[in-house]
């Protein structure tokens, strides 16, 4: 293993999603980055393998990693733990981000400690680490409450007795974390001069703990940007580089910028259109029902289950209607790490009319979606839709959908979206080109000699260069099917060779494990 993030669990984690983020936007090609769950016997194995280059460490090896040692720096002696390791030649070296990250988090929202009473609970391997930034900060008085009222902390009975008076609140411990999402650590209500609430926990992004300080009017600050700023040191420890902060604000401002992309251009309106991304296996993360797309932040988004159940979710949001088509998505398409679903108006247009995007107009489209044929119109917010997208899912990476709109999905949000915009500028040029007497189509020799560019520069995802069950069936590619990938009939009539060798291609596959 290259990088990853050891635990003992790690199904909350955005590490992963975040560490492959920074590494697209600094261009940093194939960095591996894997979550590696590890109980106690299987840690001990792990470390003494040494069989990593990099690796993140979170609850509950913080501390135990440091005897496997042979270097600390100084923020991770000074603190007592180690959160990053890197392996050179063999010899391990340990670092410690939370001081970084934390601070920036403190920095980032403006939260003043100077002179004032600052609770620290939890007294785990981030707790040494926030005490740190608060000394760091002259608070006048820091006071670190745990289960255990040992290694200088004290009780929750003495901290409801005698330190109801504190000005600044930080929650270190797991209370509060994805599943337990209903937990908080204290009741905000019971402390009279509370001005601020700090959760290093991210997942909920909005922790029970923060809605409460929110609802009682106290500033609360959220884990999310602590996470993301070790992140970026984290990276410039593996990669041995640097770069600046905004990088952190870039990540943040970029999960709500597609939704006001999509809005701005003109994809939805009202509170049309929803997209998702896959987290892992078991969690995604969806737009609410209701929104304007336009005007997200963060606090708006919903996490589900693979079956559309709601893990999470603030007070007053509710998942898309449309997640049972997402999920279909994601079950047909191993591949795919994100859904957009819109209504842009010239694609939405052929939808209605019944008319598939087919004809090769101009190399980018060829290359990028190949073709875009039609489902059948399904009830919105029913199991029509999923089951009318179903039979294009291995075959296309975009979809129009009969009286209605249009579907996209590849390997990341921006992916997806970047195809739903393709998909649009196709359809303007096709309408365009045909109200001053129609386009001029690419002949099958220059589609094909596109179709070879695309096998050759490798590109994600499913295209007609491949995959068109016309072209398996021996028939001519969707390019040139004259319609056939269009309105209520599916990409060939069932029963037919290509139905079969699409059956059998699934099943093979599914028996191979990919």
């Amino acid at each position: 293993m290259k990088y990853g993030l050891i635990g003992e669990h790690l199904g909350h984690s955005f590490s992963k999603q975040i560490q492959t983020r920074i590494a697209e936007i600094e261009n940093v090609k194939d960095y591996d980055y894997q979550l590696v769950e590890l109980d106690k016997e299987e840690f001990k194995e792990f470390m003494e393998k040494k069989d990593f280059t990099g690796i993140n460490v979170t609850i509950p090896y913080k501390k135990d990693v440091i005897p496997y040692l042979d270097e600390m720096d100084e923020s991770a002696k000074a603190i007592g733990a180690v959160n990053t390791i890197i392996n050179v030649d063999g010899k391990l070296k340990g670092y410690n981000t939370d001081f970084g990250g934390f601070l920036y988090m403190v920095k980032a929202h403006n939260v003043h400690m100077e002179g004032k009473k600052v609770l620290i609970i939890g007294n785990g391997g981030a707790c040494a680490a926030v005490k740190a930034v608060c000394e760091h900060e002259n608070a006048k008085a820091i006071v670190i409450v745990s289960r255990s009222s040992d290694r200088g902390a004290i009780g929750y009975d003495e901290m409801y007795t005698s330190h109801l008076d504190a000005d600044i609140v930080v929650n270190t411990s797991p209370v509060g974390m994805f599943p337990n999402i209903t937990n908080a650590p204290i009741d905000v209500s019971w402390f009279h001069k509370l001005e601020c609430v700090l959760d290093v926990v991210y997942n909920p992004i909005l922790t029970r703990l923060c809605f409460e300080a929110q609802e009682a009017d106290i500033k609360r600050v959220i884990g999310l940007e602590m996470l993301i700023a070790q992140a970026k040191y984290t990276f410039e420890i593996f990669e041995n580089m640097s770069f600046d902060d905004s990088i952190i604000d870039e990540i943040k401002k970029e999960m709500c910028e597609i939704g006001r992309r999509v809005y701005n251009r003109g994809m939805v309106a009202a509170n049309d259109g929803n997209f998702s991304v896959k987290l892992n296996d078991h969690e995604f993360l969806c737009t609410p029902t209701g929104v304007s797309k336009g005007f997200m932040t963060p606090e708006y988004i919903c996490k589900v289950d693979e079956n559309g159940n709601v893990l999470q979710a603030n007070k007053g949001f509710r998942p898309s209607s449309e997640i049972k088509m997402h999920m279909r998505v994601y079950r047909e398409r191993p591949d795919v790490q994100s859904v957009v679903h819109a209504h842009p108006l010239y694609a939405t247009t052929f939808a209605i009319a019944g008319i598939p995007l087919t004809q090769p107009i101009m190399p980018e489209a060829v290359i990028a979606l190949g073709c875009v044929p039609i489902a059948k119109y399904g009830t919105p917010s029913t199991m029509e839709i999923p089951d009318a997208v179903e039979p294009y899912l291995q075959h296309f990476d975009a979809v129009l959908l009969e009286n209605h709109g249009a579907l996209a999905y590849s390997d990341s949000l921006l992916s997806a979206y970047h195809k739903m915009e393709s998909l649009e500028f196709y359809a303007r040029l096709l309408w365009q080109s045909m109200q001053i007497g129609g386009p001029q189509e690419l002949n099958d020799e220059q589609v094909q000699r596109l179709y070879e560019l695309r096998r050759q520069m490798g590109l994600p995802g499913k295209h007609p260069a491949n995959l068109c069950p016309n072209a398996k069936a021996g028939k001519p590619s969707c390019h040139s099917c004259g319609g056939n990938c269009g309105g209520s009939s599916a990409a060939a009539p069932e029963g037919t060779d290509a139905d079969l060798v699409a059956s059998i291609t699934k099943k093979v596959m599914e028996q191979l494990g990919r």
